[in-house]
């Protein structure tokens, strides 16, 4: 299994880096650990304090900017995950569960595309490992009118 410097490297390597912790916007906490899982809560994509994409996605939003969106949030989920594993994300067995919400357009039936980038994020650093069951779902409106939202779930030492 990678260690945690493995896993940064590995992020350098591809141009990424862990952003600043994020904060709730409602009341709930930004992970839960039950046993050797821990869930992540629903992210959305902030830049500068303020959610970024916004919109539906086909309707302003276009391709790029959304899976921008998502692998911004991948890389925040990352974030509070390794913070939850007390800066150790060596720590990780296997990603799970990722689950994908997407504003869309009428008609904009590829939102699973948007979705992808935060998945080949997960699999850059995994491999095998890093494949995961999934859901993307199509949904007429998110938080504070953001355009990706994503939650997973990661199997732990």
């Amino acid at each position: 299994m990678p260690t945690d410097a493995d896993i940064l490297a590995k992020l350098s390597a591809l141009g990424h880096s862990l952003p600043p912790p994020a904060s709730p916007v409602g009341e709930f906490i930004t992970w839960r650990r039950e046993g050797t899982m821990i869930f992540l809560a629903g992210q959305i994509c902030e830049v500068a304090g303020k959610p970024w994409p916004v919109g539906p996605y086909g309707a302003g939003v276009d391709l790029s900017a959304a899976r921008a969106g998502a692998l911004a949030i991948g890389l925040q989920l990352l974030r509070t995950l390794r913070d939850a594993l007390d800066g150790d994300l060596g720590r990780v067995r296997r990603v799970v569960m990722v689950r994908g919400f997407v504003t869309t357009a009428p008609g904009m039936g590829d939102y699973p595309k948007v979705i992808n980038a935060c998945s080949e994020l997960f699999i850059a650093l995994w491999g095998e490992e890093g494949r995961h069951a999934r859901t993307s779902i199509g949904v007429a409106q998110l938080p504070l009118d953001a355009t990706v939202e994503i939650d997973a779930a990661f199997a732990v030492d």
